[in-house]
Formats: C-alpha cells, sequence, structure tokens
C-alpha cells in the first residue's frame, strides 16, 4: 500500500470487545477510510483474509482474543499462511495488562502499538505511516512459522520463560541475515563508552539457559561476563542500526527485547510507541 493514505484505504479491525470494535470503526470512518471490515476474533479474521485478503490495506487487532489471539494472527500473516501478503501492514492494539507480550509481538515484527482507550490523534499517528511508508523487510516465513506460540503453559514462571526464550530465538534468526551496512555503521558512534554494563540478572533460570550460543544473543549477565563493552544512550538518542549490550525491560520485568538485538528504524518507533504507553525505558546500553 505505499503511497496511500488513510482515505484510499480498507482496513480490518480484530477485537472480541464490541464497543473496541465500533470505536476504531467509527473512528477510521470519521478519518475518510474507504471501507472497514471487523472480525471479533483471530480466527474470524482469517476467514475474511481469506475473502477479501488482497485488498486489505491494514490490520489493526487486539491482543486477548478466543479462538485465536492477535500474536497467533499476526504470525500467521508473517509466516504467510493468513492468505495476504507477509509484509501487510499490522497494528496492535495494547492496553497495560499487554506488557507481558510486547516483546513477543516484537519478534514476530508488529508494524505499530495501539494504546487504549484508542483516540483519532493516536490512530492517525500510527496508521498514516504504515500505509505512506515502505514495507517493511521480513525474515523468511520459516523464521515466523517455528516460533513455538502454541505452547500451553499454565505456570506463570515458565510461560515468561517460554516467551523470553521465543524472543531471544528471534534475536538468534536476525542475526543470520545478511548484514550490507555493517561497514557504514562502523562511523556512527557519537557517545563515549561507559564500561561493561551493568544490568540485572534474567527473570528466570530457564531463559539464562537460552543464552549459551555467544555473545551475539546472550543475556546481560553473559555479556558482562564477557567483558563487552557498552554504550549508555537515551531512546532519543541511540544511534540507529546500534546493537543492544543487554536487554529491554518493562517496569514489571518481562523482556521487550533481547539483547543482541540490532536497533533500526522501525523498532526504534515501536519503543517510543511503547514509551506513550506509559514505560520509560531510561537509559539503554549498546554495544560499542
Amino acid at each position: 500500500m505505499n503511497g496511500k493514505d488513510i482515505k484510499d484505504g480498507i482496513f480490518l479491525v480484530v477485537d472480541d470487545e464490541e464497543f473496541i470494535r465500533s470505536l476504531v470503526k467509527q473512528l477510521l470512518i470519521e478519518m475518510g477510510a474507504k471501507e472497514v471490515l471487523i472480525a471479533e476474533d483471530g480466527q474470524k479474521a482469517i476467514d475474511v483474509l481469506t475473502q477479501r485478503g488482497e485488498g486489505i490495506d491494514c490490520i489493526i487487532s487486539d491482543f486477548k482474543m478466543p479462538n485465536m489471539t492477535g500474536v497467533e494472527l499476526l504470525q500467521a500473516v508473517r509466516a504467510g499462511t493468513a492468505h495476504v501478503d507477509r509484509d501487510l501492514p499490522f497494528a496492535m492494539l495494547t492496553g497495560y495488562s499487554d506488557k507481558f507480550v510486547l516483546g513477543l509481538a516484537m519478534a514476530l515484527d508488529v508494524d505499530a502499538f495501539i494504546a487504549k482507550p484508542v483516540s483519532k490523534t493516536m490512530l492517525l499517528s500510527r496508521i498514516a505511516p504504515l500505509l505512506t511508508g515502505d514495507r517493511q523487510e521480513l525474515l523468511p516465513a520459516k523464521n515466523y512459522a517455528k516460533l513455538g506460540l502454541s505452547e500451553t503453559v499454565n505456570d506463570l514462571e515458565n510461560r515468561v520463560a517460554m516467551l523470553e526464550k521465543i524472543i531471544r530465538e528471534y534475536v538468534k534468526v536476525d542475526q543470520l541475515q545478511p548484514d550490507p551496512d555493517k561497514a557504514a555503521r562502523a562511523a556512527v558512534w557519537t557517545t563515549k563508552p561507559t564500561g561493561p554494563a551493568e544490568a540485572p540478572e534474567p527473570a528466570s533460570q530457564a531463559a539464562m539457559q537460552e543464552n549459551e550460543d555467544g555473545p551475539e544473543a546472550q543475556s546481560p549477565a553473559a555479556y558482562e561476563k564477557a567483558k563487552v563493552t557498552a554504550v549508555a544512550v537515551t531512546l532519543d538518542t541511540v544511534p540507529e542500526g546500534s546493537k543492544l549490550a543487554t536487554d529491554v525491560r518493562t517496569k514489571e520485568g518481562n523482556l521487550v527485547l533481547a539483547a543482541g538485538t540490532r536497533l533500526n528504524e522501525r523498532i526504534l518507533d515501536k519503543l517510543h510507541h511503547i514509551n506513550d504507553m506509559g514505560e520509560d525505558f531510561g537509559i539503554l546500553h549498546i554495544v560499542e
């Protein structure tokens, strides 16, 4: 949909709450949307995409829904099983409790976060860039398909460890992709190093065990042990293309980005989106 604006767009709004569906639909119509389709959950959204997929320009979906969640719907889109282009813009509606799985949505290359309660200003600021900008580059479809979202874990600690495993696995996979701009980034650094980064221990021992494949995907503790020199920067000053030396977590301790993640423009934009939800990441530590 590169080059379109909201007035040209056909949107699919997915939420199990009728009030939210109606509100987002009404706001999009007021903004001039050409057509707004709705679905009550991820599975019904797949049905709509099967019928109208090629004509839809953007999906706006909630996280928590019965039958198929928003992250499962996002995975289906990115893995190429949802009858639409894999790079179809996908915005996630988020409430405060959804911070638990923000990192999972990031690993599945969500395009934007829209905080609840939804306002017209917020909706416009998130959706308009998705319609006018270049479509994002994705990993191969098989990499999204392999992330184990269907595993059933009841124990909270084990579920946290499972989510962290998925997020860290994404970093490892991404590191395998070609990096043609590596040389250009060598001259980016403008901040003086602060020495080895100090960071809290990971949330669980199980998560620590997933970080034995070298510094590209290691935890903060592993990075510190490896004596990787880090630079302390704020979110507003982090150089695009830099690599995280330590994990980025919510105030509740939930993993958003794993150490080793390359901070491209899209990821930085989404970190700002999460800040708008009331999160403050403060200082980030990046590899020198």
